[in-house]
């Protein structure tokens, strides 16, 4: 649980130190629609897109909320859609340079690597491609995906399927072409590891040994031997002509206190020189071996976060080890020293794998929390080349005033709409990655914060160029609209919160006294008051509710101890709720700061990462750090209803205008869509 909370955490704070990349950096692009507008977007099936005729005015009367009818039922919902965005999967140069291949869902995408523009895809896997390997003369590609036990080998030049290698039982992890380029070998969750001829696709033998799953596979540079890393916690040597494992080595990793196992090993590669293993660790720790023996010659430490499977490797010269993990980096090595020679960081978010350029000048990543791949000039340690080629994790959520429309925002800065009647979705460009950059105004407008942190209008039929607020000071970094849609809020990296009347974009008013980034903010269901939040490292948390009219801070609420991760105000009562990474739910009273109730997130759930109020205030739904869904009774306290959508962290939870849906924006496996039971 550790790990995965300091990885949660990054996420579900992204809007506070993405703010300071975007002020830092200055980086910034048109926030406008995307190759079709909305009104001109076709569909597949030859549906028409909402008009601006169908759209609600500001100040317009919203659906009757219903989510007090659904109170009186239990408050049961269950899941009736799943809006899933490719992941972006394993990355590979191909030996002479020129060609990135990467996957993207269960397809394989070549791209040129100077300029990363696609070219050929190739397609027929059936899960998420996790394996690449290119032969060493680059005339063959073959590749492995999850949930998906055959293998796939590739005429790269003619973007063709040549024949599929099948006899694993479990899908594939690894793959790697011996240096004559005779012998394909593959890793499995099976626990075993097959070799293969490359010309005739039979299967020559299977090494079987390893206890869990297989982890990366690497040849000896004379190709004799094959190392292996597992979850088992060992790394074993094979006799590649054989198929025994090699006498006299061995190595196992430290045991996790956690578990009482070794921790398991996710990558492993050869030194140029054949002398020299590197080994990744779930602990974050890069062990260096003795290739001969198995001993261990030092332990690199750096990581906060699991080093993955596809995150170690030399580069071509042997004088330079990269290491990528989960903690969103990618660390530089002497192997000779074990000194740090740089970290590599783009926006902190997890990374699946890297691979070096042919000549030791490049590393390319691959991010399927980012939805990216970047490509690193290693001289001078930044990225010369990114493409975002998916959303990543949904950070953001909004529904239109009708309900027919919902806005998606990647922590990429990506986002989508959806129109939910005809299942499309219209992608828009270049946002600022925060947990709240996006918010509608109604079923044609569109307030988002751009990359450049400005408060911008977007009209999504086209009809209208995007239009900026005039008036904010510093760098928007959340951004939302009233209920009733008369006004627009942003906060920015000082503390304030600019307000502006929805009808004529004339800026109101200014809130002060926060003192940090406004991680997060919301309206009462009327509008006459708002509640933001800061998390400055070096005090407590801040939740401020000031009086819309007046511009007067009504109350302070200093309550938590950990980083606040949402906020919301409900409808009905004048109150306030905030969760926090220090586990707790607090209820508290907008005028006075007084507490009315605290809720503390069993051990397992680790925090409360998401909330969200009905319309009518009824309901109160939360989302976990472990993926749980829960509905609770606002008034009472009492939980309704709870399951686990088995989907990893909830990052942002939205209802429908009327109550009668809620989006749920998770870590793994896009957005789901949840609909009252029976």
């Amino acid at each position: 649980m550790g790990l995965l909370a300091v990885l949660a955490l990054g996420i579900c704070v992204v809007g506070l130190w993405v703010g300071w990349l975007i002020m830092n950096n200055g980086a910034s692009l048109p926030f406008l629609p995307g190759a079709s507008a909305m009104a001109t977007a076709e569909p597949a099936g030859g549906a028409t897109s909402p008009t601006a005729s169908s759209a609600t005015g500001q100040g317009s009367t919203q659906p009757n909320p219903t989510a007090g009818a659904l109170l009186a039922q239990g408050g049961t919902f269950t899941q009736t859609q799943q809006l899933e965005d490719a992941s972006v999967g394993a990355v590979i140069y191909a030996p002479d340079g020129k060609t990135i291949a990467v996957g993207l869902g269960g397809d394989v995408q070549l791209r040129d690597a100077a300029s990363l523009d696609p070219g050929a895809t190739l397609s027929g896997h059936t899960g998420d491609v996790s394996a690449l390997a290119f032969s060493p003369d680059g005339k063959l590609l073959a590749s492995g995906a999850q949930d998906d036990n055959v293998i796939r080998v590739w005429d790269a030049a003619a973007a063709r399927e040549l024949r599929q290698l099948e006899g694993h039982t479990g899908w594939i992890r690894s793959l790697a072409f011996s240096p004559d380029g005779a012998t394909l070998a593959s890793g499995s969750t099976d626990t075993t590891i097959r070799l293969w001829d490359v010309a005739s696709g039979k299967l020559l033998r299977t090494l079987e040994g390893h206890q869990d799953f297989v982890g990366n596979i690497a040849f000896s540079p004379d190709g004799a031997t094959l190392a292996s890393a597992s979850r088992d916690g060992t790394v074993r040597l094979w006799d590649v002509a054989g198929g025994e494992q090699r006498a006299g080595f061995a190595f196992t990793a430290p045991v996790n206190p956690a578990t009482s196992a070794p921790f398991w090993l996710t990558g492993v590669s050869y030194s140029p020189d054949s002398n020299t293993l590197a080994v990744g660790s779930v602990s974050g720790s890069i062990y260096m071996l003795d290739a001969a023996n198995g001993s261990q010659q030092r332990e690199l430490q750096g990581h906060d976060g699991w080093v993955v499977i596809r995150g170690v490797s030399f580069n071509s010269k042997g004088d330079l080890l990269a290491s990528a993990s989960l903690d969103g980096t990618v660390h530089l090595w002497s192997p000779r020293t074990g000194a740090d020679r740089g970290t590599l960081q783009q926006r902190g978010l997890r990374l699946l794998g890297l691979a070096w350029s042919p000549d030791g000048e490049r590393l390319v990543t691959s991010s399927d929390t980012a939805g990216n791949v970047a490509v690193w000039d290693v001289g001078s340690q930044e990225v010369v080349q990114s493409a975002v080629l998916a959303q990543g994790a949904i950070t953001a959520l909004a529904y239109s005033d009708t309900g027919e429309l919902l806005g998606t925002g990647g922590a990429n800065g990506s986002v989508k709409v959806h129109l939910l009647n005809d299942g499309r979705a219209v992608p828009l460009s270049g946002g600022a990655p925060t947990n709240q950059y996006i918010s509608f105004l109604n079923d044609t407008q569109l307030v988002a914060v751009s990359d450049a942190g400005d408060v911008v209008l977007i009209n999504l039929t086209g009809a209208a160029e995007t239009k900026q607020l005039d008036g904010l000071d510093g760098f928007a970094l959340t951004v939302g609209v009233s209920r009733d849609r008369r006004l627009i809020a942003a906060g920015n990296e000082r503390g304030d919160v600019t307000l502006w009347d929805a009808e004529t974009l004339q800026k109101t008013r200014t809130l002060s006294g926060l003192g940090g980034p406004v991680y997060a903010l919301a309206f009462n269901r009327d509008g006459s008051e708002l509640s933001a939040v800061t998390n400055e490292p070096s005090e407590r948390p801040k939740v401020i509710v000031w009086d819309v009219q007046s511009g007067d801070r009504r109350t302070t609420f200093s309550g938590h101890t950990g980083p606040v991760t949402a906020v919301d105000m409900p409808a009905g009562q004048d109150w306030v709720a905030s969760a926090s990474s220090d586990g707790s739910l607090k209820l508290w009273a907008a005028a006075s700061g007084d507490e009315v109730r605290s809720i503390q997130a069993p051990t397992e759930q680790g925090w409360y990462s998401s909330i969200a109020f009905s319309p009518d205030g009824a309901l109160l739904v939360t989302g976990t750090l472990a993926g749980d869904v829960e509905f609770w009774n606002a008034a009472s306290g009492e939980r309704l209803s709870s399951y686990n959508l088995q989907a990893g962290t909830i990052l942002a939870l939205s209802f429908r205008p009327d109550g009668g849906q809620v989006a749920v924006a998770t870590r793994d496996a896009g957005v789901f869509l949840l609909e009252p039971a029976g």
